[in-house]
């Protein structure tokens, strides 16, 4: 069964995505089609604290200097995400901050994904340059399946899915 499947109006998944790299940002939101879109990128927790709201609110965050300009979304705030993908470059600590900064906005409950601190970051190249690809598709494809078993619990427990950070 498709992510869309399971979700109520069979429309893909709403996320934004937090990440320092657009280039990686951009490789997993494109990974995450047709089931998954990313809605919006943000690339520092402190640009997530300011935004974040105003996205599960429904709308655009206001420019900001925290904020850096990137393509990598759809931009379609008006609908509300219902999970923030992490990336290995932040803590859990950030990212119970970011969902405690959104506490009681969303209307629907969120799934906060986070790297597993237990696993590490996969091995990245020696010389300094950017992960491949398959470090972005990597991320994708555990999101998609942490995602997935969020949502059939929600569907099987009559809506019942809670707010919560999900490891992946």
């Amino acid at each position: 069964m498709s992510l869309t499947q399971l979700t109520e109006n069979k429309e893909p998944l709403p996320v934004v995505i937090v990440g320092k790299r657009v280039e990686i940002g951009g490789t997993v939101a494109k990974s995450l089609q047709p089931d998954i879109e990313a809605i919006h990128f943000v690339q520092s927790l402190e640009a997530a604290l300011a935004e974040l709201p105003h996205i599960f609110a429904g709308h655009a965050p206001p420019e900001a200097e925290v904020s850096l300009p990137n393509n990598v979304g759809t931009h379609q705030y008006e609908r509300q995400p219902r999970a923030v993908i992490i990336g290995r470059a932040f803590l859990v600590e950030e990212a119970e901050q970011m969902r405690a900064k959104c506490a009681g906005i969303a209307k629907e409950p969120v799934a906060w994904l986070v790297s597993d601190p237990s696993v590490g970051p996969p091995p990245l190249p020696v010389d300094g340059a950017l992960p491949g690809p398959e470090y972005a598709l990597r991320a994708a494809v555990l999101a998609r399946e942490v995602l997935a078993k969020w949502l059939a619990r929600d569907a099987s427990n009559g809506g019942n899915v809670r707010d919560q950070i999900l490891f992946y």
